[in-house]
């Protein structure tokens, strides 16, 4: 459970910084969508496993991967179609104005 807020953190401070280089920008939104929906989807599993089950179980850690999993990729499908609004999506090995 420790490594999921450093993950998290990184992940939240990678992307933060990768909005400053124009070439990476479109890489930010993935980082920072994708780190706080899976962070959100990786808690609020838990929760429901724990809720339904009353106690802490074997399936907490598998529960929580694929949480994150699930909301990494859901803050990826979205961070795409907000990268396609602003214009930041990358063609080839050029970065589109």
């Amino acid at each position: 459970m420790f490594i999921v807020g450093k993950v998290w953190l990184f992940a939240v401070i990678a992307g933060l910084t990768l909005l400053f280089p124009k070439q990476s920008r479109f890489l930010a939104g993935h980082l920072l969508l994708g780190a706080n929906f899976g962070l959100l989807m990786a808690f609020v599993g838990l929760g429901i496993v724990r809720l339904l089950f009353r106690s802490e179980t074997s399936l907490d850690p598998l529960v929580l991967a694929a949480g994150g999993i699930l909301g990494f990729l859901a803050g990826s499908r979205i961070a795409l179609k907000l990268n396609v609004s602003l214009g930041w999506q990358v063609r080839g090995n050029n970065l589109t104005e």
